[in-house]
């Protein structure tokens, strides 16, 4: 019992921490749970219209620039966006990368799954994020990739993980499968 009040306290710590970590990253996220973001001369907003997501980014001058459908989660710069999305006719998952300043879009990677995936961060030159490998049900739980933003070589450096935060070094993040639900750390180079 003692343990897990001390798990509990270092995991409300860690995550108070978090917060800042996450405000000196150059990318922000934007979900359909914070549906708006202002981001530079960007606004981002992610609308629920007729059983479907849609990311919307506006100008400085609330000018419509992109519209785009099935987009769920983006990590949203100053200059331009990643974000994922899910052909569901195709099952194919893509994370894209759109530059503002030219209106160009670039496919990073791209995946066989039966989910839309979630961005967890842009770190350095790399991209973490996660794509369920199964069934929608099974989205809890997933790989965590590495994807080298000069490059475009993915690795796949978490078998299995469920909620994962990101330090400067470091990643947390709790294998749900186990009984225990541990969190655990590797280390980020």
């Amino acid at each position: 019992m003692k343990s897990a009040k001390i798990l509990a306290i270092f995991l409300s710590l860690f995550l108070g921490m978090s917060n800042i970590i996450y405000a000196q990253d150059t990318f922000s996220a934007i979900s359909n749970a914070n549906k708006t973001l202002k981001k530079g001369d960007y606004t981002y907003k992610i609308d629920y219209v007729d059983y479907n997501f849609i990311l919307k980014v506006y100008n400085k001058n609330n000018k419509l620039v992109i519209s785009l459908p099935k987009v769920y989660y983006a990590l949203a710069g100053d200059k331009g966006f990643y974000y994922s999305t899910n052909d569901y006719n195709t099952s194919n998952t893509d994370i894209i990368y759109t530059n503002l300043t030219d209106n160009s879009s670039k496919v990073l990677y791209s995946k066989k799954s039966n989910d839309s995936g979630f961005l967890n961060a842009v770190k350095d030159d790399y991209l973490y994020f996660q794509i369920p490998e199964g069934e929608v049900a099974e989205a809890t739980i997933s790989p965590v990739y590495k994807l080298n933003l000069k490059t475009c070589k993915t690795s796949k450096i978490i078998e299995d993980a469920g909620e994962i935060h990101l330090s400067d070094n470091k990643i947390f993040y709790k294998k749900l499968h186990e009984i225990k639900r541990q969190t655990h750390c590797i280390q980020v180079t």
